[in-house]
């Protein structure tokens, strides 16, 4: 069945093609009678004129028949029927889901295992970063010490066995102070380090005593030296 609203427009596009027939063929205004009036000049261009605009009118609705004739029809809707899922359908579903959600929880394993691992190189990273910087302190402390082995030999006039013994015995005194400096920095007893101290510089005048001679030993505390540097 056709659309109403096309059936309408094309009964008013041939009622105005016939309306238009008989103004031409007439020649005359609708209601009066060609011959006891006769059109004037100024009528006949007021008539072309309507004729023009109703030609131009037909053609605007001829036009907008088409366009409508053209327009493809509206698919009716129809309801979806409800459907219902089988046993096996649900339980592959549920499987489904079930192995996304172990996917998921691996990924989440994965990504803690990461996190562990990167953690643990950095701090195996601070580790030898620290251990670096203590070896190298190390080493400037033994450098130092050398020197001070040197100074001393040619102050105090040493054998080498004396240097070698005086080595050895300030590389000790040096690794009881390191002790006693770890100690304070971890909070300990001021008054407990202070007796390792006093202990620490008793022990290593002993031990001086048992490798420089009496002269050596007393020039060497006249200078100051008890102090173990």
């Amino acid at each position: 069945m056709k659309n109403p609203l096309l059936l309408s427009c094309a009964a008013l596009v041939l009622g105005l093609i016939a309306l238009t027939g008989v103004i031409i063929n007439s020649g005359t205004p609708l209601g009066q009678d060609s011959k006891s009036v006769a059109p004037t000049p100024g009528d006949t261009h007021h008539l072309q004129q309507r004729i023009s605009e109703l030609a131009d009118e037909t053609r605007a609705l001829r036009n907008r028949i088409a366009m409508l004739e053209s327009r493809p029809a509206v698919a009716q809707r129809t309801p979806v029927a409800s459907a219902s899922i089988s046993s096996e359908e649900f339980d592959a579903l549920k499987e489904e889901i079930q192995a996304e959600l172990e996917t998921l929880s691996l990924s989440s394993t994965g990504e803690q295992a990461l996190e562990e691992k990167i953690a643990v190189v950095l701090d195996q990273a601070r580790n030898e970063e620290k251990a670096e910087k203590a070896n190298s302190k190390r080493a400037k402390g033994e450098d130092r010490l050398e020197r001070n082995v040197e100074k001393m030999t040619t102050w105090l006039g040493l054998t080498n066995n004396q240097a070698d013994s005086l080595r050895s015995t300030m590389m000790l005194q040096k690794d009881r102070e390191e002790e006693i400096l770890r100690l304070w920095e971890e909070g300990a007893d001021a008054a407990v380090l202070g007796e390792m101290k006093a202990a620490d510089g008793q022990a290593f005048q002993d031990e001086l005593a048992g490798i420089l001679s009496a002269e050596q030993l007393e020039t060497y505390l006249g200078a100051g030296g008890a102090t173990g540097k």
